[in-house]
């Protein structure tokens, strides 16, 4: 068994379809004022919160169980800076890639779902890529994606352009 997998239970992690995660967000979080360089954490060899640790545990289950779908939240603060090549969302989609999986990241305030405070969350929806010769995997959904907002009283649309820019 992988050695990072203790984070996630003592045991045997039995392979689903459907892989739905949380990874620590002590260490991305803007809330979080003790750790100030979050820039490329994901690369780093550890981090106090355990995001690092929860991050490699989740890449280790990929690799090894190679669920067909994942669902991961975390902070929206993953999505700092994601113009940069070692941003913490760009580090998650080239390790998520380098593993056979295409990911999207969408960014969603709670408060716009009744919440009653703001709070914005990323949410990295993730498809296991049998054969990437030309094949567009998402298919426009993506830019189709219409989610309903009852605190605005409307559809929302979503694209990886608007939010994570």
């Amino acid at each position: 068994m992988p050695q990072g997998w203790i984070h996630i239970v003592a045991g045997q992690v039995p392979h689903c379809n459907l892989l739905v995660a949380g990874i620590s967000c002590k260490d991305l979080s803007r809330a979080n004022s003790k750790h100030s360089n979050k820039k490329a954490l994901l690369r780093t060899a550890g981090s106090p919160g355990g995001t690092v640790a929860t991050y490699r545990a989740f890449l280790e289950y990929l690799a090894y169980q190679a669920p067909e779908t994942f669902i991961v939240e975390n902070s929206d603060a993953m999505a700092d800076e994601s113009s940069s090549d070692d941003s913490n969302i760009n580090i998650f989609l080239v390790d998520a890639r380098e593993r056979g999986y295409e990911a999207q990241p969408v960014i969603v305030d709670c408060q716009d779902y009744g919440a009653p405070a703001r709070r914005k969350r990323i949410y990295i929806y993730g498809i296991k890529v049998v054969s990437a010769s030309g094949l567009d995997v998402w298919g426009g959904f993506w830019s189709d994606l219409r989610l309903p907002c009852p605190s605005l009283g409307k559809q929302v649309g979503l694209t990886l352009s608007k939010l994570c820019n």
